[in-house]
């Protein structure tokens, strides 16, 4: 078949993706983007398997340094891209670690003051009144929290069919 007749033809794709989770619609739209047509094929109306059960979290923080740092921080950007154009909530809340013995808050403390340095997490301890303040005093009985501000919270029942509606 002509080459220039394929690319018209609407059974014609560049890709198909089986399953519309989120490694499936992560590729379809790496693909999309590199202007290559692509299918993907889903067993029913919309995803229910392990990307609704299993993810919820853009966590940047606890990332080691190298190569996983640095795709979570790509990864976070395109997750605020995509949720703006796919309307779905991706908030910027962060996440929080505690500490509630000594130990626990050298590690913690540790991090903030070599690892956070050297790498830019965007991240606080928080202690006395900040950590007595927090929700009410609830969480007043642990020693420090650190709050690891690059981490997204996404719900992933609304954000994965607002992306396949959406790709």
């Amino acid at each position: 078949m002509n080459n220039s007749l394929s690319e018209h033809d609407p059974q014609h794709f560049d890709l198909a993706v089986v399953g519309s989770g989120i490694l499936g619609l992560a590729h379809a739209y790496a693909a999309v983007k590199r202007g290559l047509k692509v299918a993907v094929f889903e067993r029913t109306g919309t995803p229910l398997g392990a990307s609704v059960r299993n993810f919820g979290m853009g966590l940047v923080t606890g990332q080691p340094p190298g190569i996983m740092l640095d795709l979570a921080r790509e990864s976070r950007a395109l997750w605020l891209h995509l949720a703006a154009r796919a309307h779905f909530s991706a908030r910027e809340a962060g996440t929080l670690l505690f500490a509630r013995s000594e130990a626990e808050h050298d590690v913690l403390l540790e991090f903030m003051t070599v690892r956070a340095r050297q790498y830019d997490y965007r991240a606080s301890l928080l202690e006395g009144d900040k950590l007595d303040t927090l929700y009410n005093g609830r969480f007043s009985h642990h020693r420090s929290a650190l709050h690891g501000t690059e981490d997204l919270q996404l719900y992933s029942r609304e954000a994965m069919p607002a992306l396949v509606a959406y790709l």
